[in-house]
């Protein structure tokens, strides 16, 4: 987490936006008012603003429009709460298992006793027809 709990009292939505596109974040401010029906998940792509998630909704299909940004603005104004700032991490190399760790030798394991391996001929010259 890059923030957390920062207050409406002093800090502006709009101006952490701001902030979070030209640090070309990769993640998400979690918008928690004091009315809970209100607020959400801004997502935030390389600093630009991707979509969001109310938090009154129960279907968590994402909102693409422009308009969802200024209404949690407002709201954020208008009910006062707290905000938190999270990076997502999209390194593909991260989560991989290490060479020797244990689930690295099973898959190992099971690739050798999967099928038999075909041996090669080395010498084709001694090989009768």
């Amino acid at each position: 987490m890059i923030h957390s709990d920062l207050s409406t009292e002093f800090t502006d939505l709009e101006g952490l936006i701001r902030k979070m596109e030209k640090e070309k974040l990769t993640g998400y401010i979690d918008v928690a008012l004091s009315d809970a029906s209100k607020g959400g998940l801004l997502f935030f792509f390389n600093g630009e603003v991707i979509g969001g998630v109310p938090a009154a909704v129960s279907q968590r299909d994402i909102d693409r429009s422009p308009v969802y940004k200024d209404n949690l603005v407002d709201q954020s104004r208008e009910y006062g709460g707290k905000f938190s700032v999270s990076k997502i991490s999209l390194d593909s190399g991260k989560g991989k298992k290490a060479a020797g760790s244990a689930d690295s030798k099973t898959r190992e394991t099971n690739d050798r006793s999967a099928a038999p391996k075909k041996k090669k001929i080395k010498d084709v010259k001694n090989v009768k027809t």
